[in-house]
């Protein structure tokens, strides 16, 4: 059985015995396509992307389109120019959805979505940052958009809101993210008058490319176009 846990926020599996009673509670935190990908339905769609990956798109589906069709493991396209085509990929990290028509249709090695699994993370910690509040929150708001082309926010890395804790008290973990992002952060942090301090937090993951459709995006290890 699978069930979703509305006080841990995530989706967790069971056996049972008793149809309607939870044989092992857990409190899990994945979400329903951490689910999905455990079936083999959805292992068996991976392995066909990963047997065979696409080193890149073909000519006739790099213009514009719309996405017909989203599912664990793959995308159904329909480009512009008349030509269907099913995108599988396989170890989906995350995806973006902003509409179904696009404008252009690419896959990337480098790109600002991209930063976030070649660089290693830092979590940047602040002190004095009492008097900081609202223009702090507003000033990283803007600075990690522009310094990601629109594609990242502060909110992506974990900063709540201009009322958190730390912004109110003044010292604490203000967010996590790629070391270059954290080095921005810090700079920004120094600029209000407040003292910020960078440890490692997690490494790299490189290894994946991006989908881009127009501004929605699959970020997968590989992919493969059937059609």
């Amino acid at each position: 059985m699978v069930w979703y846990n509305d006080l841990e926020r995530g989706f967790n599996t069971s056996a049972f015995t008793t149809r309607g009673v939870i044989g092992e509670y857990w409190c899990e935190q994945g979400d329903f396509g951490d689910f999905l990908r455990t079936l083999p339905e959805a292992r068996e769609a991976e392995v066909f992307a990963e047997q065979d990956p696409s080193a890149r798109v073909p000519a006739n589906l790099r213009g514009s389109g719309r996405i017909a069709r989203r599912q664990t493991t793959y995308w159904d396209v329909q480009a512009d120019t008349g030509a269907p085509c099913r995108i599988h990929f396989s170890d989906k990290q995350e995806t973006g959805f902003v509409g179904a028509a696009y404008d252009h249709l690419e896959l990337v090695d480098a790109h600002p979505l991209l930063v976030d699994y070649v660089e290693p993370w830092a979590s940047v910690f602040v002190s004095r940052a009492q008097s900081c509040g609202v223009p702090l929150f507003d000033a990283l708001t803007r600075r990690v958009r522009d310094g990601s082309d629109g594609w990242r926010s502060a909110r992506s890395y974990g900063l709540v809101d201009a009322t958190s804790r730390v912004l109110t008290d003044g010292d604490g973990l203000l967010l996590r993210a790629p070391e270059s992002r954290a080095r921005m952060v810090a700079d920004v942090v120094r600029e209000f008058g407040a003292l910020p301090s960078l440890l490692p937090h997690m490494k790299a993951r490189p290894g994946y490319r991006a989908l881009l459709l127009g501004r929605s995006f699959v970020v997968a290890s590989a992919f493969r176009f059937e059609g």
